[in-house]
């Protein structure tokens, strides 16, 4: 590895983990368990999610933690729907409920990491949903330089199948126009950011809530595609400055 490069791609394998930083962009990319295996009650069905900042500032988060009361918000903040990543058949990864109870989890698998030049990338997959029909499995592979990240997710498998992904802003981002390929949007301070996304049958922008601190959640908007039809399925989505 390269001088410099421990600085800009990280690798925690024992959890899992992977940080990346190139030009603005610092993401960190979850390839981790749902939690220990004899304690996951604190897990969310989060596998395969992403976190992204830009000049230092928040632009794609995870949903948070605002309570641990058994109702409707903690289960919605637990889903995989509150997450950066992708749903199938409008279930979870990991069967979460009763606030600190897990059933069914899903097991990333395949984790690589690596660097080229000033390209970082990591990849992973994991076996949340081969109980469905056709055993479908999700992988993602993330690319990231200095002025792109491309996430792209591939859905193998069979059968019919809605697939939905989600990219939720932080609630600092702001949504300017919604284009025929996705969204440009603009953080704090003018940044412009062109979100492309190639090869879903549906684009739409969802309303969400992020949860900076236990007891508190703000409303933000949520980047969505979605595809119903056969497996496989390959869908990139762009983040480009």
């Amino acid at each position: 590895m390269q001088a410099g490069s421990a600085e800009a791609l990280r690798l925690l394998e024992a959890s899992g983990y992977v940080r990346l930083k190139s030009g603005p962009f610092w993401m960190v990319f979850d390839a981790a368990e749902i939690g220990p295996s004899y304690l996951p009650g604190h897990g969310h069905a989060d596998v395969l999610s992403l976190e992204v900042s830009l000049d230092g500032q928040r632009l794609l988060t995870n949903g948070g933690t605002s309570s641990y009361d058994n109702d409707a918000v903690r289960n919605e903040e637990r889903s995989t729907a509150a997450h950066g990543t992708v749903e199938i058949d409008g279930h979870s990864s990991s069967e979460v409920w009763a606030s600190f109870r897990v059933g069914r989890r899903a097991h990333p698998f395949d984790l690589v990491a690596g660097k080229d030049g000033e390209v970082l990338s990591a990849a992973a997959s994991h076996d949340g949903y081969r109980w469905l029909p056709g055993k479908p499995i999700h992988r993602r592979g993330v690319v990231l330089s200095a002025t792109v990240l491309s996430v792209v997710d591939s859905i193998t498998g069979a059968g019919d199948h809605s697939v939905v992904g989600r990219f939720p802003l932080h609630p600092s981002v702001n949504l300017i126009s919604r284009e025929p390929d996705g969204w440009s949007l603009e953080r704090a301070g003018g940044r412009m950011i062109r979100v492309r996304v190639i090869g879903a049958s549906e684009l739409r922008m969802e309303q969400g809530h992020f949860a900076p601190t236990f007891g508190q959640r703000l409303p933000r908007p949520v980047l969505a595609w979605r595809h119903d039809g056969l497996l496989p399925l390959n869908i990139e989505t762009r983040f480009e400055i």
